[in-house]
């Protein structure tokens, strides 16, 4: 199924199917909401033998439950969770002292990139919320990286 996730001020998330034009679910976040990005899925560990002899895993074709998405609250602290089950996977607390203005995932969601009200690009780990780089700018123009 196609879906679609919108967040706002409210403080909600709502799962929105697309074939029907209605909300699936909403899911409470409990935080001012000020970014949300797409992530992909945290991988799980295999079942089974590992090893020679080890069957293969087919992988299985995404649902709408498998999402997961990150949201940055108005505080500054970022949040990942699970689309299926509306729980909270990772919190990382605001290190930083300023709130996101945005939040976007890369292609392949393999970094997270925060704007911050201050001008500061915060370039983070989608699995841990970590913060890996930090390039500090004012007025259209970086003075630290």
């Amino acid at each position: 199924t196609k879906s679609l996730l919108t967040a706002g001020r409210d403080r909600v998330v709502g799962v929105w199917d697309l074939k029907a034009m209605k909300i699936a679910h909403s899911i409470p976040i409990f935080d001012t909401i000020e970014g949300i990005a797409l992530v992909a899925p945290l991988a799980e560990e295999p079942v089974g033998k590992k090893g020679k002899g080890a069957a293969a895993v087919e992988p299985k074709e995404a649902t709408a439950r498998d999402l997961e998405f990150v949201t940055a609250g108005e505080k500054g602290a970022l949040k990942r969770w699970k689309v299926g089950t509306g729980k909270c996977l990772v919190t990382e607390d605001a290190k930083h002292g300023c709130a996101y203005e945005q939040l976007l995932a890369t292609h392949g969601s393999t970094t997270l990139l925060g704007v911050t009200i201050d001008q500061s690009l915060l370039f983070q780990d989608p699995a841990t919320l970590k913060t890996k780089k930090q390039m500090v700018g004012h007025n259209d123009e970086v003075i630290d990286c």
